[in-house]
């Protein structure tokens, strides 16, 4: 006891036995760590020696924690969060299985949160253990009960979890009289006010009718935002069911909603009001929800197959609402896609759907409440693109397809992401191609995006599995490999075991787990059982990292009729310097084009389950030439290499019944013109007019669409790879990025050179429609028209467009060519873009914003739309931050990569970090993560970026410094 009072008062650095126990307890993934916030990076050295007082609760509280730790206690001095580890997981020592919360809401005060939790211990973690809880250090605890019996504050303590958790420990000895189950209520304060997070519980804002800006108060709570506002167990496999009581001002707040069905509601006085909300359905913490605002809606009602009537509303700020009815259709759209094609019903009687303007993501599945960024709800034709609507309509069904696929069947532990995610965006994939606005069209954006981004993030720094074995931020992996690669995975279920035996194996899941927290093990478990198939080679897609390789070569015996193709995985084929060397199950879909007609031979699935295996394929023609289309559908998310001359990608763009094997085919005559020109560039070879007539034929074969394409599928193909897709599928890195980029360019300017008269004789015949049209017809034939322009970079049709449209699809087009152009100010182009920004609202001037920083050619250009007024004023907003910041970094990396623009997004990541907003400086701390494909000069431009982002003095949060750090240790691998 005097070691410890001695130690607690500062007299001495030498701590009391108890607390290295309870350090060494946090570091072995103990009872008291099993959820700790992830940060597994070394920090000390990165915030020493700047000190900074922990502020814990007031009155006692404050007290009670310095009496523990010190009143000069710090983060430093503090336990520092650990990494953690898959294979650390233990069931928490207590489940909390019943909720009872009230949150009281007064304007320019802290929010009073109660919450009555009904507890039990955990018999399989034995009894007599302490009870914990994840906090924050903003967090003003009031008191402490358990049955009822207030706790002295020996019973319990506080105690910093990184910089800026807490945890909330009741000792042992306090339950011990409580029994097997028992109450606990925690009533306490939270820092709304100066929350910037946009975490927790926050403020956002609302435009009303007037035009004023009224607060909003919403919540984001996945994936660890409960402990932000109160003490809880904020683990996913804690499912509780959940009663809420808002209460808020009449005045300013007249809609108050929570998860469930409503159970009550009334005055408080003659100025307050409440209502009370309860969910049957026992959920993670990560769903709970409430907003509380002025907002107006529209509704509609579905009736379920089992004949429930459900009230379905989409709700935004007031002056918003007539671009409100897309979302709603959506919706509707959604929930009977979800029972036609996967035989799941809506389980509640309302179905809520939110639009909040300051929201760090795109959107949040809460039960029965689902937030949204309001980019993805507002809507109507002269406001929002032919791709907003599509994505709008997307995002919608993946949140409500999470009713399912995450609320009630969910995650174990966060390493289980990928459930959730992966298969709802499978789910949601499956509702675009069969009845989306683009139709199957859509599965070549898909693909797009994984070879392109999801490739480059597999060969960077930060390339995980799609269920990660360790992690310092959970808020860290929600990846385009979560998300994206683990669609893959699932769709690759589906194409092993047939769509009927992918349904079986999905009914037998939710079967077995409804109302738990499972692991992707248990998924495959089902799917295996359902069909009696073994699955176990399968399985190592989850803990495998990087993107495939698989080689393969032909050999065709006219004589016997016989073309054998040999595949080949692992180190073997690889290409790549950090090779997968794992031997998976990889379904391969294949067929056989012949080069003088066109027809197909053969097709069918090669299941490669070994290193080395090859697929016979007799019976076939003598007088054949077969040329092999592989992958079709891109059927696994692998890089397969195959020496096809460019007259077999012609064959194949030309005849192909598979959509991705003619973008494929395509892709590949783009890449080796494009490779070509590169390598010219940088043996400095003189750069002369570049011919490549057969390129341009292929091209010019596309748009003449012998083959009855559509619009859409044409124009997808049409558009050249991105230089940082031709970065990821060029395979000798390293890569100057901007000889690249120019040699992009100069197979750009040599198509359209040839093809002029082509391009502009297509642009002007192309059917016209209204831009309230919304079919595949009118989509296509927009995407078109625009790809056109944009190949063309004409900037009178532009103009022209520009002048007799009214819909945002034309207008936007327009306005990026004369951008481009350089025509945009000439014009008065720029100036009335602007002013209609100025009258339509915040997701217009973003438009504004991004169209701008993506066809800036300087970085003074950047810089002043950063200090324009309407990016300052506005520049805590997020979707306002990626409006200059993610369309710079990510679409305009001519700009980027250079001393300049590393040194742009190093300085905004510093500042949205001390603004609080570390998710978002996180995301933008990515951009920097590309260098380890890039030449030494840029290489060495980021790690001096990145060295002095970690400097002690800019104090980075724990999820950009994860980034960072994982950034500079790729960079020292080279």
């Amino acid at each position: 006891l005097k070691l410890q009072f001695l130690y607690l008062i500062g007299a001495t650095k030498h701590p009391p036995p108890m607390l290295p126990l309870l350090r060494r307890a946090r570091v072995s993934g103990g009872p008291l760590t099993r959820r700790l916030p992830p940060l597994c990076v070394p920090t000390r050295s990165l915030f020493s020696p700047v000190r900074r007082p922990v502020d814990f609760a007031r009155s006692f509280t404050r007290v009670h924690a310095q009496r523990r730790w010190g009143s000069t206690a710090t983060m430093g001095d503090a336990p520092q969060s650990v990494s953690v580890k898959r294979s650390d997981y233990t069931q928490p020592a207590h489940w909390t299985r019943h909720v009872e919360i009230d949150i009281s809401i007064v304007p320019g005060e802290r929010a009073k949160v109660t919450s009555k939790l009904t507890v039990e211990v955990n018999e399989a973690q034995g009894a007599g253990q302490p009870l914990v809880f994840d906090g924050d250090k903003g967090h003003e605890l009031q008191s402490v009960t358990v049955n009822g019996a207030v706790l002295a504050e020996a019973d319990y303590k506080i105690v910093p979890a990184g910089t800026e958790d807490t945890k909330l420990e009741i000792a042992a000895a306090a339950l011990a009289a409580a029994g097997a189950k028992f109450t606990v209520e925690i009533a306490m304060t939270a820092d709304v006010e100066n929350n910037k997070t946009c975490m927790g519980l926050y403020l956002s804002k609302t435009e009303a009718l007037d035009g004023s800006q009224k607060p909003l108060y919403s919540t984001q709570m996945e994936a660890e935002g409960m402990r932000k506002m109160t003490f809880f167990q904020d683990r996913p496999d804690v499912m509780s069911t959940y009663k809420a009581r808002i209460e808020a001002p009449k005045e300013g707040y007249p809609v108050l909603l929570g998860n469930g069905n409503m159970v009550g509601s009334g005055d408080v006085g003659t100025d307050r009001h409440f209502a009370v909300y309860e969910d049957p359905f026992p959920k993670p913490c990560y769903l709970f929800a409430i907003v509380a605002g002025d907002l107006l809606f529209v509704e509609d009602t579905f009736t379920t197959r089992s004949g429930r009537k459900v009230t379905v509303r989409v709700y935004c700020e007031p002056k918003q609402k007539d671009k409100l009815a897309w979302a709603l259709q959506s919706a509707l759209d959604s929930m009977k896609f979800d029972e036609d094609h996967f035989n799941l019903e809506y389980d509640l009687d309302i179905f809520n759907i939110v639009s909040v303007r300051d929201f760090n993501m795109g959107a949040m599945e809460n039960k029965s409440l689902n937030i949204f960024n309001e980019a993805l709800i507002l809507a109507a034709p002269a406001t929002a693109n032919d791709d907003d609507y599509e994505r709008i309509a997307n995002v919608i069904a993946h949140e409500y397809f999470h009713n399912w696929t995450g609320n009630r069947v969910t995650c174990r532990d966060w390493f289980q992401l990928t459930l959730k995610e992966g298969l709802t965006v499978y789910r949601d994939q499956t509702f675009a191609n069969t009845v989306g606005l683009k139709g199957k069209t859509k599965r070549l954006e898909d693909v797009k995006l994984i070879a392109g981004s999801q490739f480059g993030e597999d060969a960077g720094p930060l390339s995980h599995p799609v269920r990660p074995d360790e992690y310092e931020k959970i808020d860290n992996f929600y990846t385009l490999t979560v998300y994206y690669k683990g669609a893959e995975v699932v769709r690759m279920y589906e194409t092993i075991l047939g769509i009927e035996g992918f349904r079986k194996g999905l009914a037998l899941y939710f079967k077995r787990h409804d109302g738990h927290a499972v692991t992707c093990d248990d998924f495959l478990a089902a799917m295996s059982d359902a069909n009696d198939v073994d699955l176990s080679l399968f399985s190592k897609w989850y803990s495998t990292k990087g993107t495939p390789e698989v080689q393969a070569t032909a050999d065709w015996n006219a004589e016997a009729g016989k073309y054998t193709l040999k595949f080949t995985q692992g180190a073997k084929a690889a290409k790549s310097k950090d090779p997968v060397t794992e031997v998976l199950h990889i379904p391969i879909k294949y067929g056989l084009v012949d080069k003088a007609t066109g027809k197909e031979l053969n097709a069918g699935v090669f299941h490669l389950k070994q290193e080395e295996d090859a697929l016979v394929i007799d019976g076939l023609p003598k007088d054949a030439q077969p040329v092999p289309s592989l992958l079709r559908g891109f059927s696994a998310p692998v890089k397969l290499y195959f020496d096809h001359s460019l007259e077999d990608y012609a064959v194949l763009g030309a005849s192909d019944t598979d959509s991705y094997g003619k973008f494929n085919a395509l892709r590949k005559v783009y890449e080796d013109a494009i490779f070509a020109r590169y390598e010219d560039l940088v043996a400095g070879k003189e750069a002369k007019e570049l011919s490549i007539p057969l390129v341009v034929d292929a091209v010019a074969k596309l748009v003449k669409n012998e083959s009855g394409d559509s619009h859409l599928g044409i124009a997808n193909t049409l558009v050249l790879p991105t230089t940082e897709a031709l970065m990821q599928a060029y395979s000798s890195p390293p890569v100057d990025y901007h000889h690249l980029d120019a040699a992009r360019e100069a197979v750009r300017t040599a198509i359209t050179t040839a093809l002029k008269g082509t391009f502009e004789t297509l642009v002007d015949s192309l059917p016209e429609f209204p831009g309230t049209e919304r079919t595949q017809a009118a989509i296509g034939a927009r995407k078109l028209r625009n790809v056109l322009l944009g190949l063309l970079e004409d900037a009178d049709r532009a103009h022209a467009l520009w002048k007799r449209s009214d819909d945002m699809t034309s207008r936007e087009a327009a306005f990026s060519v004369l951008v481009k152009c350089k025509k945009d100010h000439e014009t008065g182009v720029n100036a009335e873009f602007f002013a209609f920004a100025k009258e339509h609202g915040f997701l217009v001037m973003d438009k504004w914003f991004r169209v701008q920083a993506l066809n800036a050619k300087t970085m003074d250009q950047v810089r002043a739309l950063v200090e324009h007024d309407e990016f300052v004023n506005n520049s805590d907003n997020p979707n306002r931050l990626r409006s200059v910041l993610a369309a710079f970094s990510m679409g305009n990396g001519a700009l980027l990569h250079s001393e300049e623009g590393y040194t742009f997004i190093s300085d905004w990541v510093k500042k949205i970090n001390g603004r609080g907003n570390t998710q978002m400086a996180a995301r933008f701390a990515r951009s920097l993560s590309g260098g380890t494909k890039l030449t030494d000069k840029y290489q060495a431009l980021i790690k001096a970026a990145v060295e002095d982002l970690v400097k002690p003095e800019h104090a980075l949060k724990e999820e950009p410094l994860e980034i960072c750090t994982s950034i500079l240790k790729g960079l020292g691998k080279n």
